[in-house]
């Protein structure tokens, strides 16, 4: 499971609309439509109920959601600390760039 799929859940989860949901984390709705199928496959479980107009979480979906979103918020906060520190000393972070070709 990474980021992008726990994103994309949070993300329908709030908007329970796949197109809204998509334009709110800078995707497409086939894209969001398959990291919450890969993301399901990967729990094992269903997270939403899908029918032509309209979406809803399942219980099991209900229940991850406080997990992913802490996922979620403790990402959010660790990309913070870090655009901080460059933000107030920038000099302070060496940056290596290395290409190998094979």
């Amino acid at each position: 499971m990474n980021y992008v799929l726990i994103e994309s859940f949070c993300a329908l989860a709030k908007r329970l609309n796949f197109t809204k949901a998509a334009a709110d984390i800078f995707t497409t709705q086939p894209s969001l439509s398959r990291n919450i199928v890969t993301l399901e496959n990967e729990l094992g479980f269903q997270l939403f109920h899908r029918s032509k107009h309209s979406v809803s979480l399942t219980e099991l979906g209900q229940k991850f959601l406080p997990y992913a979103q802490a996922i979620k918020d403790a990402n959010d906060k660790a990309v913070d600390f870090a655009a901080s520190i460059v933000r107030n000393a920038p000099n302070t972070l060496i940056w290596e760039l290395r290409v190998g070709v094979a």
